[in-house]
């Protein structure tokens, strides 16, 4: 961070381009991932050994007990929230959408309401 001058006599704490053009972040968080995929499984591919299926349940391995971690959380902080009678929006634990995040088809337009942890397709492609 650096202080840039706004006008002539004041300045303010700005962040530098990179950190405002914070789209470059996440591209770059999509394409790691893809090297690193590439990497782990680019010889088993070129050797024949390569097997999509495994692929998949290895993904599913690795990123499907963050999810329900993060699912129980925010199911958990919205129980408490409600016991502690502060207003909790129905939609963050709305039950019927809770199968659909579940079975990870929540951000596929399954679910009824953006509950629980719709925010977690992005680890997919970690």
């Amino acid at each position: 961070m650096y202080c840039s001058p706004i006008g002539k006599s004041s300045t303010v704490l700005r962040p530098p381009c990179w950190y405002r053009r914070g789209i470059w972040g996440l591209s770059c968080s999509s394409i790691l991932p893809g090297f690193i995929l590439c990497h782990v499984y680019f010889k088993g591919f070129g050797e024949g050994r390569f097997r999509y299926g495994g692929f998949l349940l290895n993904r599913l391995a690795w990123i499907y007990p963050l999810h329900l971690a993060i699912l129980a959380a925010v199911g958990g902080l919205a129980v408490i929230g409600r016991l502690a009678g502060l207003e909790v929006d129905p939609n963050i634990a709305d039950l019927p959408s809770l199968p659909a995040n579940l079975l990870l088809l929540h951000a596929w337009g399954f679910a009824q309401t953006a509950a629980f942890n719709h925010s977690s397709w992005p680890f997919w492609r970690l």
